[in-house]
């Protein structure tokens, strides 16, 4: 079920909702009309599932059916859009799952735009092409859910209206696997150290406070943020006053536990931040959120879907923060806070809380 406030329309009809192209040649298709059911048991990247269960919820919230409709391009004028209007009678909304490389859009209808892989770099740069190349096409958005693009254009500034759809809890992730930090370098000749996942079943250590951050691929890319991110560690392994929890990235594929861990290893070492050579269960990688997870603070980076989280998981959380230093930090801080409901700091560098450090202008 999905939370709103700043909702879709009132839907008239049905709901039509199209997915990216590149989706369309995995499936078998009935029609150029179909069912979610044709979606059910095809692999797919989280963040798109977890945007289909947003838009599912959110025409069942509107006792709506949701249909939808393949390669709509297709069907823009002529005797096909006429075949079109025959079998969606009197809809007025169509959802775009967009991957950044296309914006396909039905005119006469309502189109709100969803671009679903936030996190991806390569279709967040698309994104951004394809505003520079056709910025017609999203100046003319009736909405974007739960995005916060805004574009300059002909001397004025666009921005589509933002919509906001939040899962009530979040979708079940699987068997959750907790690893501890090892980030030896992957250069050495010596083969990486194995490391073992926690016994399942066995509950995290409640000695100090715990530090959730969710990592993707876009986050493992930003110098400025891993940066910051290896000196907490480095601090917590050695001591620290927190436990921190890394949430490994998703990359589309399905990689192993195993692939996970190395691309966030290789990430860590990039930052140059000295780490021990042993494994540390002050730093944990985990696969998805632990079940019956507390947490003092929930760190954020604007390269993470955060809608696919239920309000379940950010309820967990007695602060929730992004971090300072990545470009769009307040904007995002903005929309993160306009989504939940709730106030969002900005985390900076220094403030962890523990002995300041020391600059000497001088060797005495």
């Amino acid at each position: 079920m999905s939370e709103r406030n700043a909702v879709l329309p009132e839907i008239r009809g049905r709901l039509l909702v199209s997915i990216p192209g590149s989706w369309i040649d995995r499936l078998r298709l009935p029609g150029s009309l179909f069912g979610g059911e044709v979606l059910r048991d095809i692999a797919m990247p989280v963040e798109l599932r977890a945007a289909l269960a947003l838009l599912s919820a959110e025409a069942d919230a509107q006792s709506v059916p949701l249909q939808f409709v393949a390669r709509p391009e297709i069907f823009t004028h002529g005797r096909s859009r006429a075949w079109l209007d025959d079998r969606i009678g009197n809809a007025r909304d169509h959802v775009i799952l967009t991957d950044g490389h296309t914006l396909r859009t039905l005119p006469g209808l309502r189109n709100h735009m969803f671009f679903y892989p936030r996190g991806v770099p390569a279709q967040e740069a698309a994104l951004r092409r394809l505003i520079g190349i056709a910025p017609e096409l999203f100046s003319g958005l009736a909405s974007q859910i739960n995005g916060g693009l805004a574009f300059r254009c002909g001397g004025a500034w666009h921005r589509p209206p933002p919509v906001h759809l939040r899962l009530r809890t979040t979708p079940d992730a699987g068997r959750v696997e907790r690893f501890p930090f090892l980030a030896a370098r992957l250069h050495d000749d010596a083969a990486p150290q194995p490391v073992k996942a926690a016994p399942a079943g066995e509950p995290l250590p409640e000695d100090r406070p715990i530090r959730y951050v969710p990592l993707s691929e876009t986050a493992l890319a930003d110098g400025v943020f891993m940066r910051g991110l290896a000196e907490r560690v480095q601090r917590a392994i050695f001591g620290g006053p927190e436990r921190l929890l890394l949430e490994l990235s998703r990359p589309e594929g399905s990689p192993s536990a195993a692939d996970r861990i190395a691309a966030a290893t290789l990430a860590f070492s990039e930052t140059r931040v000295a780490f021990p050579r042993s494994p540390s269960w002050n730093v944990q990688f985990v696969t998805a959120p632990p079940r019956g997870l507390r947490m003092e603070s929930l760190l954020i980076h604007p390269g993470i879907a955060f809608w696919r989280y239920g309000l379940d998981f950010y309820g967990a959380a007695e602060r929730i923060e992004v971090p300072v230093g990545t470009n769009p930090v307040n904007r995002f801080r903005n929309l993160l806070s306009s989504w939940l409901g709730r106030p969002v700091a900005v985390l900076r560098q220094d403030a962890v809380g523990e002995v300041p450090r020391v600059t000497l202008s001088e060797a005495p």
